[in-house]
């Protein structure tokens, strides 16, 4: 086997998940060349190092200051904002330009109003009593 080829199976061959074939004949390579059995060192001094590395986790109340933060709500709520208006913009001219527009049949441009208005109360219905369940919600509180 050439030494590209032995190359793209050093990660299976750390991981153990080559053939008892394969995994001899990358085993027989590697102790006769020098390069290939440089590769494989660097490669198992990385994946050992990375083992090794300890990510400090954050406890419940560093992240519900972090979730909490001003910042975090004010552009999560602009984000919202921007998205609604950007929403109602386009699908207000969008309706308008079709119900304008005289190539499409009245019962078409009906029907298709009866659609956009019928979503825009739907989702009004939903933020509704999305804000209502907020103010009542006793779980509010509650941390996982």
């Amino acid at each position: 086997m050439s030494c590209q080829q032995i190359g793209e199976l050093l990660s299976g061959y750390i991981d153990g998940e080559l053939t008892q074939g394969s995994r001899q004949r990358v085993a027989l390579h590697l102790d006769g060349c020098a390069t290939c059995r440089k590769e494989y060192d660097d490669l198992v001094r990385l994946r050992n190092g990375v083992r090794e590395i300890d990510f400090d986790e954050l406890s419940p109340s560093e992240w519900s200051a972090i979730m909490n933060d001003l910042g975090v709500r004010s552009s999560r709520g602009a984000g919202w904002l921007l998205l609604l208006a950007g929403s109602i913009i386009v699908v207000g001219y969008g309706a308008y330009e079709f119900a304008t527009d005289d190539a499409v049949p009245a019962l078409i441009n009906t029907g298709i109003a009866g659609v956009v208005f019928g979503f825009a109360f739907l989702l009004l219905s939903v933020l509704r009593q999305r804000l209502i369940a907020r103010k009542s919600d006793k779980y509010e509180d509650v941390e996982i």
